[in-house]
Order: C-alpha cells, then structure tokens, then sequence
C-alpha cells in the first residue's frame, strides 16, 4: 500500500513526507522515455530555467484580437459561430457530409466490414432528406462527447482488434460548447453540426436545442469558471441524475450563476465553499433547459482565464502527463493537438483542431525546414518555452534545453527504437503524454531534431514606433515570422539607416542561408566574432555581397538604393532575367544612377522590388532605411515562385 502511494505522489509531483521510512522516497522509480531525469517530471524544473517566467505574454483584449486574426488566416477551418449562415443548401451540403468511405480493409472488432455496412451508414446519412434550403438550429453539448465522421458510434479500425483507435472519430468536443445544427441522421439520433473548429457528426442525446438568443446569450455571460484542472467531476446528486458525478476537462468554459439569482438552499443542501454554475442540460423532447450546479472551490478551477504567461502554460501540460493518448479525443482522451488547444483554451485561447491549421495559424512562425541538425540546435534556442512544435503528423509543447538535449512533453503515439543487439528499428506505441528529448526516432527512421518544419507561438510582435506607419502590417508580419528584427523588443527604428551586416542577416533569413563564420574569417580582415559574422560569410558565399579590393567588408556601412539593387541583382533568379525595356527613363534624377548600378536598378524597379520616392524620382544614392528594407524583402518574399 505504502509503495503504491508513493507511485501515486511521485506521479503527481507531491512532495514526500520526511516521515517516510529512509529510502523510501526512491523505492519506486516511474518509467519515463529515454533521456528523461527524474527531476525532470517536476513543471519547476523547466519553469525555473525561464527568464521572467511570470510576465503577461497578452492580456484578455489582445487574445480576443489574436482569436480573430485566426479566423482571418484560417476561414475555412475557424469560426465565429455568431457569423455562421443561417441556412446551407442541399448542395453545400452534401458536399461536407458525403464525405468518402475508406478504400483500403476497415474491421469492426476482427471482422472485415462488409459492403453492407457502408451502404446501410449511407442511407443514415440522409443524405436525401435535405432540402433545397435548409435552415440552422441552434444548441449546446450537455457533456463531453464525440464528434463522428459518420453517424455511428461503431468503433471502425485500420486492423483487426484495435479498440483505441477509430477511423471514423473526428475529434471530441466539451461540455457546455455551443454548435450549429445542420442536419440529422435518417433515424434521427445523430445531428450533424459545426463547433467553432470542427465538423461532424454528434449523438443528439448530447445536445440541447435552443433559440437563437438564448444560444447567444449563454456565451456571452460575462462571468465564468475555467477547468484548469485535467479534470474535475461534480458531486453525486440524486436529484439531477443528468449532471450527477458529471466530468468535465481542462478548457471547459462554465457561466457562473449571478449572485442575486442564487437560492438560499439547491436540492437539499447550502452549497457553501461553492462556485455554482449554469449548465445546459437537455430535456424530454430535447431542447434546452439550464441548472444550477455546485463545484466546490478545492476543485481546480479559476474565475475567467488565467493570465498567460510561460509558467502558466507549463503548469497546464504538466497536469496532464501519463494520461492517456485518445485518437482524435476518444476514449475521454486527448491526441496530441488537443493537448495543445485545451492547454491554450485556459487562457481564451479559440485554435484549430488539427496540427497542421495550428501550424499555419497565427502567430509567430519559425522554420526549421532546410537546416542542419547544429542549426536547428541554435533555433530552438530563441524559442520560448511553451511554444509548439511540429512536424507532419504530430506536435508537441517544448520545454526547454538540459545537458545539450531539447525536451518537449507530448502526447505521443509511437516511436522507433533499436533494441539490445539488433540493428532494425521497431515501432513502439505509447498512447500515453510523456516528457521526451528531440533525438527519439519516428519509425521512418529520421529523430524528431531532423523532422521538425516549424515552431508555433502564440504571440504577436507589436512595435511601439510604427504605430501610425504605413508599413507596419509589413514589418510586424515579417517579424512574427523571425525575418526582420528590431532594435529592441518593442521598438523597430522604421526611419534608421540599415548597415551592410544587417541586410546581409535579413537576406540569409530569407533564404535560410546557414551562418559560416569561417567563410567571413577568411576573406575579411575586419570581421572576426561578431553578431554579424556568420551571416556576412554565408551571404558572400551565396555570392550576395562582395568585399573591398582592401579585403575588408565594411560591416557596418550603411546601403544605399543603388547598393541594394546590385546587391538584389545578384540572386541567381534575377540576374537570369532581363527587364522589360527601360524602366528608367521616367525618372528625371536617373542620370545621377552610378554606371554599374543602372541595369541593376532597371531590373529591380521592373520587379517591384524598389519603390520609387517619387513618381518622377528613383533617388540611387539615399540611404535605404529599415522600414524600406522590410518592404523589398516582403517584395521578394512575394514574387512568383521560380523568381525569388
């Protein structure tokens, strides 16, 4: 019982009781992934490692506006249900609930499903009870529940006796979420409806139908309790068997009862040390009623959202290590993007479903694509603790770096791993959220350092001094995707001059060129271990930039148009082509273009690639400024593929 109890404390990071028999607190060690410290388990372990772990990232308002910016990048996969249509035709949809049968063995338990099966769930479709126009209803999930590709409960799987994992499982869905109704199945017991992220198919037992208004009305309650919690569950309540001993998991959002609308007693009992809270609850002929609901303060819960800040998102993960994996959210679980929405739902937070729309998402965006192992190394040292990372097929949170190695906790299916005295890889399934450095293996052989394609935070750059610019969307978007910097961070110094060094690390951002601080060494007298070294070598090997006949770079002189043009002239797709005739000749300052600049400058003002200043002047010999760099890169960020 002892041993067992301090499996239980271990697992929850509980400290130990010095009371405990000597050694003790060391008589159960729990498994953990390759690489993984004991101490590593603890959420203080990589929270201490974080400078100013406790700073608001965003406030409340700024979420809101970041929620918005999602559905802006993401609108066919993020809504505001408020804007949703009001009606769909038969055509609309049909085109999202006919969705394809597998074309490859599906097995019910370990039998192969039969061509009677699909036709028989074609049918449930109903495909032909829609209607020419077909109008909306409204309503709110009672529980937690499933939404399904098709209207069937039936767990359908890629091979035999597999009950863990179900083709037709699109993802879960909290209690107390609003959805749109869009149709229902021929037999009536399914719905088929949109939550803000996601389709599908939805047992109607788990959804109260409503009125518009009071749909809106619900979501729109000012005051609401948060689970923070992996999960809380109310108390038995004979007099409420709908919401007795009822769960709910981390991300639930529940409007709280206004204080003057609170009885002196709720079924039987005084509810003190309660929050009490409004929950939808669907009656006899399905629509929507509300009750009160009592959730004791020990419960972990918080009133509105918590404050985003770094530790506030470690604490989140942490809560849910050693639970278990559930594809697409079955089996009361999370995969491994709904680790990362739920976490994020704690503090406002509306993302995409999937991994791969919560990569392409909002927010700031770091690649990882094209570099070397060493490189990414380096990368993944300006990412902030709590960011996402991804790569196709999963993502996870990262936590840190310890002894050279980069630690992310994910809610893992499998990996690859070579055992004692063999030399092949095999498979290793998980299903579980553990603590793992980037060097595993997926089965394909290639470790998760390697496989990495981008790191997602959930952020936005903001400078103070473009405020009124005209060009700040630009620069901000640039910046968010780690290709501008600014002078500080939270100013960018749009009107300062930009010196040969700096465009050179804009120019080798762009085309992920690796720093070669040698390849600077050896051409450059007056470079050696500066900022600016690596990126002044791997922009002259590209053959960029060239240095003086006195072998020095001038790193810090500043670039004029005309400078910038030549330099622009040199990428391999530009040289290759000519401009299309004499761009030039309208400007009346065009004879003050230096010689050796003026095919250069044709060829960039005919790509867009510099602005002019005026419509009659190209000015070669102002000096560029930061703003005006931000912009050609943007300009070569955009050209047509084959002519960056």
């Amino acid at each position: 019982m002892v041993r067992y109890l301090m499996k239980i404390l271990l697992t929850m990071g509980v400290a130990v009781s010095l009371t405990c028999p000597a050694g003790l607190a060391e008589a159960y060690e729990v498994q953990t992934m390759p690489q993984v410290k004991a101490e590593m388990l603890q959420a203080d372990y990589w929270i201490h490692k974080i400078a100013n772990p406790d700073q608001v990232i965003l406030n409340p308002g700024q979420i809101e506006e970041f929620n918005r910016e999602i559905i802006r990048k993401l609108p066919d996969s993020v809504y505001n249900l408020a804007d949703y249509p009001s009606s769909w035709t038969r055509e609309q949809l049909t085109r999202v609930i006919d969705y394809p049968f597998p074309s490859e063995p599906s097995y019910m338990g370990a039998e192969v499903v039969a061509a009677s099966y699909w036709q028989q769930l074609k049918r449930q479709m109903n495909l032909d009870g829609l209607k020419e126009k077909n109008q909306v209803q409204y309503g709110f999930t009672v529980k937690r529940s499933n939404l399904k590709i098709y209207p069937t409960a039936d767990v359908i799987g890629d091979e035999p006796n597999d009950p863990a994992f179900d083709l037709f499982q699109n993802s879960a869905i909290l209690a107390a979420e609003p959805v749109v109704i869009l149709h229902h199945s021929l037999d009536q017991q399914w719905y088929y409806v949109q939550m803000y992220n996601c389709l599908g198919w939805l047992p109607a037992a788990d959804v109260a139908v409503c009125d518009r208004n009071t749909w809106l009305d619900y979501q729109n309650e000012p005051d609401f309790l948060v689970v923070t919690g992996n999960y809380i569950r109310l108390d038995q309540d004979p007099f409420l068997p709908q919401i007795s001993a009822m769960e709910f998991t981390m991300g639930t959002r529940l409007p709280l009862v206004k204080p003057e609308d609170l009885p002196d007693s709720m079924r039987g009992r005084r509810v003190y040390q309660n929050y009490v809270v409004k929950l939808p609850v669907r009656n006899m002929s399905g629509q929507l009623e509300f009750v009160m609901a009592p959730i004791p303060i020990s419960h972990d819960v918080t009133i509105g959202y918590l404050p985003y800040t770094r530790e506030n998102v470690i604490r989140q993960a942490f809560k849910m290590q050693g639970e278990r994996y559930g594809w697409g959210g079955m089996l009361n679980g999370r995969d491994c993007s709904a680790l990362v929405l739920e976490v994020y739902r704690c503090f406002g937070f509306r993302l995409a479903r999937n991994s791969d729309a919560q990569r392409l998402s909002a927010g700031k965006t770091l690649s990882f694509e094209g570099y070397s192992v060493a490189y990414r190394e380096k990368l993944l040292q300006s990412v902030s603790p709590g960011a996402s990372l991804h790569f196709s097929g999963h993502e996870m949170l990262y936590l840190g770096e310890d002894s050279g190695r980069y630690y992310v906790l994910s809610d893992l299916g499998s990996f690859a791993e070579i055992k004692a005295g063999e030399t092949e890889l095999h498979s290793v399934r998980v299903r579980t959220v553990v603590i793992n450095d980037l060097n595993v293996t997926r089965a394909s052989g290639v470790p998760w350092i390697e496989a990495l394609t981008t790191a997602k935070l959930l952020e936005k750059t903001s400078f103070t001094d473009l405020a009124n610019h005209p060009d700040r969307a630009v620069i901000e978007n640039l910046a968010d995707n780690y290709l501008v910097q600014g002078v500080s961070a939270t100013e960018f110094n749009p009107e300062g001059t930009v010196s040969r060094a700096e465009f050179a690390a804009m120019l080798c951002r762009l085309w992920k060129l690796e720093p070669d601080q040698a390849e600077a060494q050896g051409q450059f007298t007056d470079v050696s271990d500066q900022w600016y070294a690596g990126v002044v070598g791997a922009a002259v090997k590209a053959g960029l930039f060239q240095g003086s006949d006195d072998k020095k770079f001038h790193p810090e002189a500043p670039l004029d148009r005309a400078q910038v043009a030549v330099i622009l002239s040199r990428v391999p797709e530009i040289s290759a082509t000519g401009a299309d005739g004499d761009q030039l000749e309208k400007f009346r300052d065009r004879d003050s273009i230096p010689s050796w600049a003026k095919e250069a400058m044709n060829k960039a003002i005919a790509k867009g690639l510099l602005r002019c200043q005026t419509p009659d002047q190209i000015a070669p010999l102002d000096l560029v400024t930061r703003s005006e760099a931000a912009v050609i890169l943007d300009a070569l960020l955009k050209m047509p593929a084959g002519e960056e």
